[in-house]
């Protein structure tokens, strides 16, 4: 396979003025008034109104289960339809939104299960066949990536093909990504390769006709779209000689794949939402021997998010690369249809001082992508960041604000989507997985998912962040009328209602 070539491959941005303390609000609120910012959050002494600024719900109670996973790996994911858990034994659970319906997936073998993802919105995929829309995907430890048809499983009807195993053992898969916006496309991630996948192709390629089928992999990679594997690091000190793949992250508008290393950042063009392969674009060094890039990431750069305002004549989107701590972010303008789309940094924020042990995990909105969240691993908050609207180029910093949100355990996983509840008022659904102590005359941890919304609604609605002096002709500082943008799905349910524990705590409860 001929390796692609990129013209020029330039360093990372990485410079920024001295931080500056973000400025406290009071109700658990900083406010960044520089483009470099400490912000003490974490350990900030909480405000007693602080205990009634988010409700909570639990959703299931899970014992004798183990939630470990590979770095930037997700155990659990959610859309306005379901939200879905993992399980012991390569279980996976999936409750309906509304906390009534719930039922059990199961693979073919009992391997740990490392990483899930989960349709965006089937209601707005192209594909219209039932079964296809509605999809999960799962990989476990042993390299086997099963495709599941959710409603295919709900309804369990004979002859209905309900999940389809992709056999990449060889290959050793260690995370996978969905494509934003085509349910039947994802990626699989390899130490140093990228691999694109299409389910209505691997549909064509079984020959049962029963519930279950398999696909073993090829050296050939006859099954797969597209194999796009990592070009040679330009040496530079402290140039790590694997160049392991450390996260991946689809573009909002999924136009685009990109992915870090500990040495580079690499950027992937799609074309027609990936059915014709990958095509490398960009690619920058990350020196981590340098002070610049030590002063924002100590340990360097672990994982990789994007974050767009729905506006659907939006050409720029923000890249938010973390820290392998979660605790420090970079912001980047990523500028759609660009031949170079990563261009300047636009803010940093530290949450918690070096060395102090402090470790975050980070996740954006799956259905809005206008909010970023961090959980905190050895503190009962979390924090949520919304994009500043009119976010462009020219704008100074992406996020104006953070709200803290005080919960009574930590945790170490996270999802959240945006929703509209019964009344038509957009929402913000947090989901987190606690670890709960046995308490006096107990034998045995148990583990809570958790559904946690801001009261009121609108807390964390988003604001416009002050724009650069001179803004270029294409900034959004001039607005003119509001332009059509897409709205969340209605979502009943957590916050219509449902009572604590109405989802499936009898089954998971078993030991």
């Amino acid at each position: 396979m001929v390796l692609p070539i990129v013209e020029e491959i330039r360093p990372l941005a990485t410079g920024l003025p001295a931080r500056a303390q973000a400025v406290p609000k009071g109700s658990g609120r900083w406010r960044f008034a520089s483009r470099s910012s400490d912000c003490d959050l974490p350990d900030h002494y909480t405000e007693l109104k602080e205990q009634a600024m988010c409700s909570s719900i639990e959703i299931s109670k899970l014992k004798g289960q183990t939630f470990e996973t590979v770095p930037n790996g997700k155990l659990m994911a959610v859309n306005q339809r379901c939200m879905v858990y993992v399980m012991k034994d390569g279980f996976l659970r999936v409750i309906n939104q509304s906390g009534i319906d719930h039922f059990k997936l199961a693979k073919s073998s009992k391997a740990r299960v490392l990483d899930v993802a989960l349709t965006r919105d089937a209601s707005e995929t192209k594909d219209s066949r039932e079964d296809s829309t509605h999809i999960l995907v799962c990989l476990d430890e042993a390299g086997c990536v099963t495709v599941f048809f959710v409603e295919a499983c709900r309804q369990a009807l004979p002859g209905r093909l309900q999940q389809i195993e992709v056999m990449l053992s060889s290959l050793k898969p260690w995370r996978l990504a969905m494509h934003p916006k085509d349910s039947t496309c994802y990626v699989t991630v390899h130490s140093t390769a990228l691999r694109l996948w299409d389910v209505t192709r691997l549909r064509a390629q079984c020959s049962a006709h029963g519930p279950s089928a398999k696909v073993f992999s090829d050296p050939e990679d006859a099954h797969c779209c597209d194999v796009a594997h990592l070009p040679k690091v330009t040496a530079h000190m402290g140039a790590d000689p694997e160049n392991r793949i450390l996260d991946i992250s689809f573009t909002v508008d999924g136009t685009c794949i990109a992915a870090i290393t500990k040495d580079c950042l690499f950027v992937w063009q799609l074309a027609t939402l990936g059915r014709q392969g990958l095509r490398l674009i960009q690619q920058l060094t990350i020196d981590t021997a340098t002070t610049q890039v030590r002063d924002i990431w100590p340990d360097g750069p672990a994982s990789i998010r994007f974050l767009a305002e729905r506006q659907r004549s939006a050409e720029v989107e923000a890249m938010v690369l973390a820290g392998a701590d979660g605790c420090n972010l970079a912001v980047y303008a990523f500028t759609r249809g660009s031949t170079q789309p990563v261009g300047q940094l636009l803010q940093h924020i530290c949450f918690g001082n070096p060395g102090s042990g402090m470790r975050a995990v980070l996740e954006v909105d799956t259905i809005m992508h206008t909010t970023l969240a961090l959980t905190f691993g050895k503190r009962s908050c979390s924090a949520v960041l919304p994009l500043a609207t009119h976010f462009s180029s020219s704008s100074r910093i992406a996020f104006p604000y953070v709200q803290r949100f005080v919960h009574e355990l930590p945790a170490d996983h996270l999802a959240l989507m945006t929703a509209l509840d019964n009344k038509n008022a957009r929402t913000l659904f947090l989901y987190r997985i606690v670890l709960r102590r046995p308490e006096q005359g107990a034998t045995q941890s148990k583990h809570e998912v958790m559904v946690h919304t801001p009261v009121p609604r609108d807390l964390v609605a988003p604001e416009e962040a002050p724009e650069l002096a001179s803004p270029s002709p294409s900034s959004s500082s001039d607005k003119g009328p509001p332009e059509e943008a897409d709205e969340p799905p209605v979502v009943d349910g957590w916050a219509n209602g449902a009572q604590s524990g109405s989802g499936a705590d009898a089954e998971d409860a078993e030991g």
